[in-house]
């Protein structure tokens, strides 16, 4: 079985609104308060889904009465590598985000990990393109910049990066 490496660049946060306009294929992610949820009062990370067209309008259709609101933010995420795009690809970061993450309302891809060997590097970026140097933003907090998963190991490894000048 071949490992698969994904790198997704995340830019955010953004708002609701901000949100609806990419047009652009990737994943997005919720974080913040489901008023409608167990613990409407505490924030935390909320839902990671996924759109192969485009990520606003996916975001826009979707049934998101409880997200929407200026206490959640969103963040954007586009596949940096492999550089050819494919759903594949977008399907295993989403499920890895999801199954060692763990939002509160994505519950399929919670049942079992993947088969497939991955890795999975996420990067931080400011919604104007530049690098974040410290991960103290929101859903940021709840991830780890880099998830390592081998179904024959059993193992995950997770870890973050330091952002460093040349």
């Amino acid at each position: 079985m071949n490992s698969i490496s994904i790198i997704i660049n995340w830019s955010g946060p953004y708002s609701f609104d901000q949100a609806c306009q990419e047009e652009k294929q990737g994943l997005y992610l919720v974080h913040g308060r489901n008023r409608n949820g167990k613990k409407p009062n505490c924030k935390k990370f909320l839902y990671c889904g996924i759109s192969e067209r485009n990520v606003g309008k996916r975001i826009s259709e979707h049934h998101w009465e409880s997200y929407n609101h200026l206490e959640n933010f969103w963040w954007i995420g586009r596949q940096a590598f492999p550089k050819r795009k494919s759903r594949v690809f977008l399907e295993l970061a989403e499920w890895i985000i999801i199954y060692f993450a763990g939002p509160e309302h994505n519950w399929k891809k919670i049942q079992n990990p993947p088969s497939q060997e991955v890795f999975l590097i996420n990067e931080w970026y400011f919604p104007c393109g530049e690098k974040r140097r410290m991960k103290n933003v929101g859903v940021m907090q709840d991830f780890s910049d880099v998830i390592c998963w081998s179904p024959n190991s059993g193992l995950v490894r997770e870890g973050n990066l330091a952002v460093w000048n040349l």
